[in-house]
């Protein structure tokens, strides 16, 4: 009850852009495809191969599985050994505004975790589900626009740099809607340039 609640609200901050008087709706208030097991299926392919993608650029080296990639992450035992064997910490990105060095934002994050589930995870299964986690939540956005012919717009900067990564990782084609290159063009002239990534195109269905 209290996420409907929560759900409600943040639509009703999108009223005005509802109500606007336009032939081509701006918002669609969509069913929650959560519920359907063969969505959560193809969220779940497509989080682990962007996963997979994400950690081979994070660390310079490929995975051929997610088994791979877990027997890679428990040879670390802390996060200071597992930030010292990535060749790109870049892209590890637990929140755009955390300022602290990158070994210590596992133990934040991991903090946030106790406060959550009552229980603590290694290191490497964080580094593991918070990608997952995040590249999901992308290919949500991303699969949700596409059935009614739009591209996902995300406020937040960190899940945005995320949806910027899941494009560079499935090889988009620039898009032949002129409106919907826009919206793009936009929210991409809106960030700093710190946070500059050139979406090219809808990404690969699964």
């Amino acid at each position: 009850m209290q996420a409907l609640h929560k759900t409600s609200l943040n639509a009703l901050t999108y009223r005005s852009l509802t109500l606007a008087d336009l032939e081509t709706p701006i918002v669609v208030i969509a069913p929650d495809y959560l519920a359907e097991d063969s969505y959560r299926a193809s969220l779940m392919v497509a989080g682990e191969a962007d996963t997979l993608e994400h950690c081979s650029k994070l660390f310079g080296r490929n995975f051929d599985s997610t088994q791979d990639l877990q027997a890679f992450l428990r040879q670390f035992h802390d996060a200071s050994s597992m930030v010292a064997r990535m060749t790109d910490p870049s892209r590890m990105v637990f929140d755009v505004d955390w300022t602290e060095p990158l070994a210590e934002q596992f133990a934040r994050y991991d903090k946030d975790s106790v406060s959550k589930f009552g229980r603590s995870f290694p290191p490497s299964c964080i580094l593991d589900q918070m990608i997952l986690g995040r590249m999901m939540t992308a290919n949500d956005a991303v699969f949700r626009s596409a059935r009614f012919g739009g591209s996902p717009l995300i406020d937040a900067p960190t899940s945005w740099q995320y949806l910027l990564w899941n494009y560079e990782y499935n090889g988009n084609i620039v898009p032949p809607n002129t409106e919907t290159r826009d919206l793009l063009i936009n929210k991409s002239l809106s960030l700093s340039g710190s946070d500059h990534g050139m979406l090219s195109g809808l990404p690969r269905m699964y």
